[in-house]
């Protein structure tokens, strides 16, 4: 299990959506750095973060992961291939068609398909029906990776209809870098939005956070390997976060 290291929010610097989009475009472009290798090292946190949670195993906890188009779907795809690894019962459910996915999400998605983890469409009523299906009675977790810090306006279709599942499980939940439904920037809570227990962030925390923990719930900072000189280059001065160990836990002021 992860020992906390806890740092004040105040003591970390905060981003704002069009610097996080800076911070991914310097590693990709300039540092040659994969989104994918990011990607990775997202998933995992979120995965070591649901198995503290759970005590230090996830060994036959139903666990569900909802996930978006995006990559930050990707995210929460490769925590719930860890998951699985690590001999939870893991099940996917999806807001949108395969085809909608963006490229390295759909990558993500075949590597759980070739290993035979459950995938649900939340709209596609060709599911084979001799899969098993997801048991919000039975999950010992939610984790939420449908929407990323991109968001603009309340969440829709069967994206809205996940989070209002997820919130009316009464099941803990816990978010991949933003809760789904929170503005990364200012806070603004849409509706419908994620009730998270806990949310990891990524990289550093985005500026809505501060704002609203009350739907944040518990915040873990996660390293995903963003060279200091990144930082450096944006003019942010960022103390060596992750010295002890790669997730550090985030106070709120009291």
């Amino acid at each position: 299990m992860l020992t906390d290291f806890p740092f004040a929010i105040e003591e970390i610097p905060t981003l704002s959506v069009e610097q996080m989009r800076e911070v991914d475009r310097i590693m990709i472009e300039d540092l040659g750095i994969p989104l994918i290798q990011m990607m990775e090292h997202a998933g995992r946190a979120l995965a070591d973060v649901a198995r503290r949670r759970l005590g230090g195993s996830v060994v036959g906890k139903h666990i569900i992961v909802l996930v978006g188009a995006g990559h930050n779907g990707g995210g929460g795809l490769v925590a719930a291939r860890h998951l699985h690894n690590w001999g939870a019962e893991v099940h996917v459910l999806f807001a949108t068609a395969f085809k909608r996915l963006k490229e390295e999400t759909q990558r993500q998605y075949r590597i759980l398909e070739a290993i035979g983890v459950p995938l649900w469409h939340f709209d596609d009523i060709s599911t084979p029906i001799d899969k098993p299906t997801p048991q919000w009675g039975r999950a010992a977790l939610v984790l939420d990776a449908l929407l990323g810090y991109n968001l603009h306006g309340d969440p829709r279709g069967f994206y809205a209809d996940l989070i209002r599942l997820a919130n009316a499980s009464r099941t803990p939940i816990i978010s991949l870098d933003v809760p789904s439904g929170l503005d990364a920037n200012d806070g603004t809570i849409y509706s419908p939005c994620i009730e998270a227990d806990a949310t990891v962030t990524l990289a550093l925390p985005k500026r809505g956070l501060r704002e609203s923990p009350f739907v944040v719930g518990d915040l873990y900072l996660a390293d995903i390997g963003i060279a200091p000189e990144v930082y450096k280059r944006m003019g942010l001065d960022v103390p060596p976060l992750f010295q002890h160990q790669p997730i550090v836990r985030v106070r709120y002021p009291t």
